[in-house]
């Protein structure tokens, strides 16, 4: 039986853009590596591109500027709402600056929001207050998530690899590209055929084997308003 505890990532109910072929138009790089330029390149493609969210302008008050935003998609029925907690297989190809193309698959769901002390996350930097406050402060607007933060997971026996290449082997629910390279995105909800998948996710890593690397930023500010803001029970978070 299920403690609670065993149950550190899991399925969610997801808000997504309705209009699924212009994937390549809506995506965007996590907000802190993006310059200005980069980021003007980005709004320029879409008014749904979701760098208006998660590194958004506006005077005097970006974060303001980010709801307004939101509040104006959902009023456009630009996003639908999963009817049922889903996981979100993605698959990326990328180069590197040494010339070099990889793939990389991982899987986006919820990952519980809890301290570090309890060693079933574990930190991969230490970060600063300023950045730390701009996330709490946006999240705070907009009471949601607009990215996932990213995690490695010791995989040691390939449960997570196995699933993994079962869902990919599947035509993708949706394509894009990006930044030279296809992206691809599974939906992965209910359905009989793949349930054994879904809930296997949640349980298929070792409890203390997930790293937060990369932005573990976005991991603190939700803890620290856990209290304040009880819908922050679990963090958007994409595995590999």
């Amino acid at each position: 039986m299920d403690d609670g505890r065993s149950r550190l990532f899991v399925p969610i109910r997801a808000e997504r853009f309705r209009d699924q072929s212009r994937l390549s138009d809506v995506i965007a790089p996590p907000y802190d590596v993006l310059s200005p330029a980069g980021r003007a390149e980005l709004a320029a493609r879409s008014s749904h591109n979701i760098v208006h969210l998660t590194l958004p302008v506006g005077r005097p008050d970006p974060y303001a500027a980010a709801a307004a935003v939101l509040a104006r998609w959902r009023e456009e029925a630009a996003l639908v709402r999963e009817a049922a907690p889903c996981v979100y297989v993605v698959q990326q190809d990328f180069l590197t600056p040494d010339g070099r193309r990889y793939v990389r698959t991982g899987v986006i769901g919820g990952l519980g929001v809890e301290g570090y002390d309890g060693g079933r996350v574990r930190p991969h930097e230490r970060t600063h207050g300023g950045p730390k406050e701009d996330r709490y402060a946006l999240g705070q607007a907009i009471r949601c998530a607009p990215e996932p933060i990213f995690a490695l997971v010791r995989d040691g026996h390939g449960h997570l690899k196995r699933r993994l290449e079962g869902v990919t082997k599947h035509e993708p629910t949706v394509t894009g590209d990006f930044d030279g390279g296809a992206v691809g995105v599974w939906r992965v909800g209910r359905r009989p055929r793949r349930s054994r998948m879904r809930w296997g996710m949640a349980r298929s890593t070792s409890p203390t084997d997930i790293t937060a690397t990369r932005r573990p930023r976005r991991c603190e500010p939700p803890c620290r308003g856990l209290i304040a803001f009880p819908h922050w029970l679990c963090l958007p978070t994409i595995q590999v």
